[in-house]
């Protein structure tokens, strides 16, 4: 008799634009590090790291910054943030992404860059080691 496989349904990632509204309850710390929901992993690295790429570029269209990233710096900035993130479940990801959107990780100063976004996730995990700051 053949092992059945069973095949884990993972939700839809979403999209950029509407993860406000995907994700309505997670307004702070604690309610993003406990919410249920997939890894960035178990996705697959290359659809995490597309859905990383989307939420770049997305913040590259919405910013309304002079210095905008070009599309290589995107991706590879996708892949250093899958790397060191791959761990973290979705509604986490939405969370640094939409923080940094209001400024909660401070001021683009009319430039977004690969190191500004890397530097939130930085300090979504400092502001995590030290308690879910309000």
């Amino acid at each position: 008799m053949e092992a059945e496989t069973k095949v884990q349904k993972i939700e839809p990632l979403p999209v950029p634009a509407d993860a406000h509204r995907h994700y309505p309850l997670i307004r702070d710390y604690k309610a993003a590090y406990v919410a249920k929901g997939p890894a960035l992993r178990d996705h697959g690295e290359k659809e995490a790291v597309k859905y990383l790429a989307a939420w770049i570029l997305h913040l590259n269209e919405w910013s309304n910054v002079d210095r905008r990233m070009t599309p290589n710096q995107i991706v590879e900035t996708a892949e250093i943030l899958y790397v060191e993130n791959s761990f973290r479940r979705i509604p986490e990801i939405v969370f640094v992404f939409l923080e940094g959107k209001k400024g909660h990780y401070g001021q683009t100063y009319n430039v977004m860059s690969g190191m500004i976004i890397c530097s939130w996730f930085e300090k979504y995990r400092e502001d995590l080691m030290r308690g879910f700051p309000i």
